[in-house]
């Protein structure tokens, strides 16, 4: 899927980086559960980071849940 996004996403410079936005449940990944995902790339080509932005698979971490402990909710 990050072969992907940075194959045929849509690529926004920043700074030196460049970042690729991509849908992969309209680019064949429809059980992924994932709507829309960002992949961070140096200038060198190599990938600095990549996550799921949306979806309903996706998952955001919250510090403060569960007293202080943290926890994992929904992305909404």
């Amino acid at each position: 899927m990050i072969y992907d996004a940075i194959k045929d996403g849509e690529p926004t410079p920043q700074g030196q980086k460049t970042r690729y936005y991509f849908e992969p449940l309209d680019e064949g990944y429809s059980n992924s559960g994932i709507d829309n995902m960002r992949v961070s790339t140096y200038p060198d080509g190599s990938v600095e980071t990549a996550y799921p932005m949306s979806g309903d698979a996706v998952m955001r971490w919250v510090p403060d849940l569960n007293d202080g402990q943290g926890g994992f909710v929904e992305n909404t």
